[in-house]
């Protein structure tokens, strides 16, 4: 099997799976008996990949945007819940994307959690802005594989070049 770690770290106890989960994604496969990373959900994977470090992912605050222009006007913070990333990802986009003027919200964070509480309030100009550029999802895909192709970085302001000028040639042909 692939992913099986060294046999040292093997366990037949509760306590060291859930150990060997946490410390490598590994899952104990109920069927032969060894660790099988396969098992684990992306979700865990991915939390467990990026715990403790602080990645931009430009797709989650675009779905945030959009969840949040999909909810009914209001002024008061209020949790949101995107399917495949955790509490602790959606928090920090939603610093990052208040960061950037795109949104408002609140700050909740206190010294007995181990990672940001922001609540989202409101879309700004700037958020509505950028989520019109970016609400198309074949627009979404042609600018993010255009920066792959090119090599570029997946910055804030080569994401609304290579938008601009797509929507340029879409109107263009008018």
């Amino acid at each position: 099997m692939c992913c099986n770690p060294p046999e040292r770290l093997k366990s037949k106890s509760p306590i060291g799976n859930l150990w060997l989960i946490l410390k490598f994604g590994w899952a104990r496969d109920q069927s032969d008996g060894y660790l099988d990373k396969s098992i684990v959900s992306p979700e865990i994977r991915r939390a467990k990949a990026t715990e403790g470090k602080m990645r931009r992912n430009m797709d989650l605050a675009r779905k945030i945007l959009l969840e949040l222009e999909g909810r009914p006007f209001t002024v008061a913070p209020h949790r949101i819940g995107i399917d495949g990333y955790t509490a602790e990802e959606i928090s920090y986009h939603v610093q990052l994307l208040r960061q950037a003027s795109f949104i408002d919200a609140v700050d909740l964070t206190n010294q007995s959690l181990r990672s940001p509480d922001w609540l989202p309030t409101t879309i700004t100009w700037n958020g509505h802005e950028f989520l019109e550029s970016s609400r198309d999802e074949t627009r979404w895909e042609k600018t993010k594989n255009v920066l792959r192709e090119k090599g570029g970085p997946m910055t804030l302001e080569a994401l609304k070049i290579i938008m601009s000028e797509l929507i340029h040639r879409s109107l263009s042909s008018i």
